[in-house]
């Protein structure tokens, strides 16, 4: 059994040295409000804020067409370090990503989750917030 644990610490340590990205996640914590102003919010508060990467994957054999429009179906994963906990409809923000800056601001909603027994790290499905 310590070597499996040696074995996880080390592929952990690997995977958390690409999570060169920062991003912060909010879970609701009330409804949503409209105020006087017509502006519409909701109370969040954050549960998470560091280290993560962002991963798209294609599976090219996953071309649809639809009428005339040709789609090729891609999922954006969200990798964090192992013992970071997230939920289904989390709201992710990528606030620092020194590598590809065109990345910062970017706004996902969780849809789901990877499960894993041994697992380097804990990875999320993202989708459009508004999706």
């Amino acid at each position: 059994m310590s070597a499996l644990l040696g074995a996880l610490a080390r592929g952990r340590a690997r995977a958390e040295a690409l999570m060169t990205d920062t991003c912060r996640i909010e879970r609701a914590t009330g409804p949503r409000v409209t105020g006087p102003d017509g502006q519409s919010t909701q109370p969040v508060e954050t549960v998470y804020e560091g280290k993560c990467r962002l991963q798209s994957r294609g599976d090219w054999s996953a071309e649809r067409d639809i009428g005339e429009a040709g789609l090729v179906m891609l999922r954006t994963e969200l990798q964090l370090p192992a013992d970071v906990t997230f939920k289904v409809n989390d709201i992710v923000m990528i606030t620092a990503s020194p590598t590809q800056p065109a990345n910062v601001g970017s706004t996902f909603r969780i849809r789901s989750e990877f499960v894993k027994t041994h697992g380097t790290m804990h990875k999320g499905i993202l989708i459009d917030p508004a999706g």
